[in-house]
C-alpha cells in the first residue's frame, strides 16, 4: 500500500500526485512499468497533516506460471505542486 501526506497546495487548496510504478521479477524482468499514474488529484478532505491512501494500488496475484523468489516493488511519488520526488521501495517473496 502506497500513503501520502501533506502534498504541496495550489491557491486553490488542491493538489497534485503523480506515482511511477515498476514491478521486477526475480530474474530481472519488468512485470509492470507505468509512469506518470495519478495518485492524488484534487482538493484535500481533511488536514495537510493526515495520511492519504491514493487512488492507484499495487496488485498482486501469484500464479503457478510466475518465477518463484524475491520480487521488488518500486514506487516514485512526484509532487507535481513541490517539484519533488520519493523514491520508495519494497519486496516480497513468491514461493
Amino acid at each position: 500500500m502506497i500513503f501520502h501526506a501533506n502534498p504541496g497546495l495550489k491557491s486553490d487548496r488542491t493538489g497534485d500526485v503523480k506515482c511511477d510504478l515498476k514491478v521486477i521479477q526475480p530474474d530481472g524482468a519488468v512485470s509492470t512499468d507505468e509512469t506518470g499514474v495519478a495518485c492524488f488529484k484534487g482538493p484535500l478532505a481533511d488536514g495537510e497533516e493526515n495520511l492519504y491512501l491514493p487512488g492507484t494500488i499495487v496488485r498482486f496475484t501469484g500464479d503457478t506460471t510466475d518465477p518463484k523468489g524475491a520480487w521488488e516493488v518500486r514506487v516514485t511519488m512526484r509532487d507535481v505542486v513541490r517539484g519533488t520526488e520519493i523514491p520508495l521501495r519494497a519486496s516480497f517473496t513468491l514461493k
